[in-house]
C-alpha cells in the first residue's frame, strides 16, 4: 500500500476528505492513493500496488432487511446498477432520497461521483431482490462530479 510522509512544517490535509491529515513530519500507509503531488506530500513506497481494476457485486436483499455496500476508494467513479429482480431503493451515502430501480431497469451515473461525498451505498427492498453494481475509477474528475 502507498505510504505518504509530510516533508514540510505545516500541517497537510487531503482537500477531498478534510478529516484525513499529516502533521509535519508524520508518515501514513493507505490503501488508496492520494493526489500527493498536488497535497505536498512525500511518496516514501508505492508498493504493493493498489487494485484499480473494476469492482462488481450481486447483492441479494431480503425483504425489509437493509444492506450497506462500502465502495472501494476512487478520487472520482463512475457507478452502475442493475436491478436483476424485484425492485431495490439505493441512497447515496447519507442522502435521505432514494433511487428506486425494478427489475429489468437500471441506473448508470452520466456523471462522476466522488468518494468524499458518496463512499457507501445503503439498499432497501420491500419485497427482496438482487441487484448488480459495477464500480469503474475515472482518472479525471469532469463537471457534474458528485
Amino acid at each position: 500500500m502507498p505510504t505518504y510522509r509530510n516533508d514540510t512544517d505545516k500541517r497537510i490535509t487531503h482537500t477531498d476528505m478534510n478529516y484525513m491529515e499529516w502533521q509535519p513530519g508524520e508518515e501514513k500507509r493507505l490503501s488508496f492513493f492520494v493526489p500527493y503531488e498536488k497535497l505536498g506530500l512525500t511518496l516514501v513506497a508505492d508498493e504493493p500496488l493498489v487494485d484499480r481494476s473494476v469492482h462488481h457485486w450481486n447483492i441479494s436483499l431480503s425483504p425489509n432487511d437493509p444492506h450497506t455496500l462500502d465502495l472501494p476508494y476512487y478520487e472520482a467513479f463512475e457507478l452502475s446498477l442493475y436491478c436483476i429482480t424485484g425492485s431495490v431503493c439505493v441512497y447515496f451515502a447519507n442522502s435521505n432520497k432514494p433511487v428506486v430501480i425494478r427489475a429489468g431497469e437500471s441506473h448508470f451515473s452520466s456523471y462522476n461521483y466522488s468518494y468524499a461525498k458518496c463512499p457507501f451505498l445503503r439498499f432497501t427492498s420491500d419485497s427482496g431482490s438482487v441487484v448488480n453494481v459495477k464500480v469503474e475509477e475515472r482518472n479525471v474528475k469532469r463537471k457534474g462530479v458528485i
